[in-house]
């Protein structure tokens, strides 16, 4: 059975609350067993119209869930989307404040910034190389408003309240390399993720959706299924081509992409 109106504004209205007081809550699907991922876009989109009103601007998308794995695991027959906000970017070698973003996490993404509008149900990955101006390093922070086990009821979160939270949408990183997305083998892109000079994880970006370009024709047309499209000038992270790696009391994160660059950011910690 699917959620109503009403099950939405109040999931949205808990989601907003918990990113506002820094704190985290119990999955909604607990409450709502039959919910399903038209339940979640549509609180996700409540959340982002509450952000616009609050003056907050959309910089661009991102592809969550987009290895193979990962949607099995999650349960899941495609990859998931999220929105970027503007005021998630954070410089590259700078600080996150204390506290900033409850359960964080990094990952490490190939991230578009289009060139021009892309639209469209059929759209291919060569569509979206015309419609690239570059590519580039990047980190994605993750931090979940929903608790990944519910402290209380033991109840695991799962792949409709990742979706409903935004696929977990908290931050990102912009390395200063830039590409033209054709002069770059973007399935071989290779990363090593360190956390205080320790290598956590790599990854290749093959393992994005098979291809980092089959990733953004993939959300393409999943966004013309809403009627909304690709903007000039939107920022897109195409899916990690890592495991996420918990921040914790970590404070360094260095994502080195060889040839193609490297990203890094500190999260300040308590004293």
């Amino acid at each position: 059975m699917h959620m109503r109106q009403e099950d939405h504004d109040r999931a949205a209205q808990a989601l907003q609350h918990a990113a506002e007081a820094g704190h985290q809550i119990g999955a909604i699907s607990q409450d709502h067993p039959g919910m399903t991922l038209e339940d979640s876009y549509a609180i996700q989109s409540l959340i982002l119209d509450r952000a616009k009103a609050a003056g907050r601007h959309v910089a661009g998308y991102k592809v969550a869930f987009s290895s193979p794995p990962v949607m099995r695991m999650m349960g899941m027959e495609e990859p998931a989307r999220g929105v970027l906000l503007g005021d998630m970017a954070f410089p590259a070698g700078g600080t996150v404040p204390c506290g900033a973003i409850p359960g964080a996490a990094v990952e490490a993404e190939i991230l578009f910034r289009m060139g021009d509008d892309l639209h469209g149900a059929d759209c291919t990955p060569q569509d979206v190389l015309a419609a690239t101006e570059y590519v580039a390093p990047a980190l994605e922070l993750i931090g979940g408003r929903v608790f990944a086990q519910d402290p209380v009821t033991g109840a695991a979160r799962r792949a409709v309240d990742l979706v409903a939270d935004n696929t977990g949408a908290a931050g990102f990183v912009i390395g200063g390399a830039r590409h033209k997305p054709g002069d770059v083998a973007l399935d071989r892109v290779g990363v090593s993720l360190a956390r205080d000079g320790l290598v956590e994880e790599t990854g290749l970006g093959a393992s994005v959706h098979g291809h980092p370009l089959d990733a953004m024709a993939w959300l393409a047309r999943n966004l013309a299924k809403s009627g909304e499209y690709l903007r000039r000038g939107d920022v897109v992270l195409a899916g990690s081509l890592v495991r996420p790696v918990p921040v914790g009391t970590s404070r360094a994160f260095a994502a080195d992409f060889g040839h193609f660059g490297h990203v890094t950011i500190s999260f300040e910690q308590e004293s």
